[in-house]
């Protein structure tokens, strides 16, 4: 956790002083929310929900929503293993066939899964969106949403990218490296 924080994307033109006070508040805001439920377990990515809450309503109001979120919108990630979280992916392919067999079909081949969503449903996209008012945006929609909308958004953002590129082309066109990508 501690290297996770200091990794963290803080903003811009900060000083070494509040760069370092942010990076304790987030540490205290993870520990008060796993301290205060000991079922949960850290999960490599939890920062990013953190440090979002914490820059955008501060540190009372984002460890009270941290703790709020980790019992039930992230609450699966939060295990000791995987199995639910690997459970939440297994939503995304039927997803998926539902609007494009052909990409559905090509993951199956290519035996990529759903692994590539991983990092965007733990983080709610905060980990991979640069735009960080694109962030706030999802996560106000993720709020007033059902637990499961990033895995439905998971399945738009991947089927709409292929409608970018034209469709599924033959494998040959098509990589692993183009369904991994955040498009």
């Amino acid at each position: 956790m501690f290297s996770d924080v200091s990794r963290s994307d803080l903003p811009l033109g900060m000083t070494d002083v509040e760069r370092s006070v942010l990076q304790e508040q987030l540490i205290d805001m993870i520990l008060y929310v796993l301290h205060a439920h000991p079922e949960l377990h850290y999960y490599q990515g939890f920062h990013d929900v953190a440090v979002t809450l914490l820059l955008t309503v501060g540190l009372r109001l984002g460890t009270a929503m941290l703790q709020t979120l980790s019992t039930h919108h992230l609450r699966d990630f939060m295990d000791p293993t995987m199995e639910r979280t690997r459970s939440v992916l297994s939503y995304l392919m039927p997803l998926i066939q539902s609007e494009c067999p052909a990409l559905h079909d090509f993951l199956l081949r290519s035996e990529v899964g759903c692994i590539f969503a991983l990092s965007w449903l733990i983080t709610w996209y905060g980990h991979v969106l640069s735009d960080f008012h694109q962030v706030l945006r999802l996560y106000d929609f993720f709020l007033a949403s059902h637990p499961l909308m990033p895995v439905y958004c998971a399945a738009q953002v991947r089927w709409g990218s292929l409608r970018v590129y034209g469709g599924v082309q033959p494998a040959d066109h098509m990589t692993r490296v183009c369904v991994h990508r955040w498009c």
